[in-house]
């Protein structure tokens, strides 16, 4: 283990540069062009409750719970790349959008986590790799987010 604000070579890089990688955010850039917006026009809904435990055991448990919880996570994910979107009412698609993100981003916490790494952000490709496929389309939080 390196000593405290020594770079981490245990993974082939200085961990230590939080800066966003140019090539990634322009490669975000041009991959957010090729999705179109959403666009939801239906009466669905969907129920986000299997979510809501993991918030509250993160909420008394700490970062722990995300890698107990993994298996959890995912099947939440599956649920979601069941659905259509463009199906559900605004708020609905505004919910679904962000409670896929939100379950990306805390499953890549628990990659972290169990990596023993400080923040996501050391994760290579973490942001930019799909973890989800909705409407045929592979996402990646990066994707989500523009």
């Amino acid at each position: 283990m390196a000593a405290v604000g020594a770079p981490d070579r245990s993974i082939g890089f200085n961990v230590h540069n939080d800066s966003p990688n140019l090539l990634t955010v322009g490669l975000s850039v041009l991959w957010s062009l090729r999705m179109p917006a959403p666009a939801p026009t239906g009466t669905g809904t969907f129920d986000h409750a299997r979510l809501q435990p993991i918030l509250d055991q993160l909420k008394t448990d700490g970062l722990a719970t995300l890698s107990t919880n993994r298996g959890v996570l995912t099947s939440y994910i599956r649920m979601l790349e069941d659905v259509d979107p463009d199906e559900l009412t605004r708020d609905e698609s505004l919910a679904y959008w962000l409670n896929l993100y939100n379950a990306g981003a805390l499953r890549l916490a628990a990659e972290a986590y169990d990596r023993n790494l400080a923040t996501v952000l050391r994760i290579p490709g973490g942001f930019s790799k799909p973890f989800a496929t909705v409407a045929g389309r592979s996402l990646s939080l990066d994707a989500i987010e523009h």
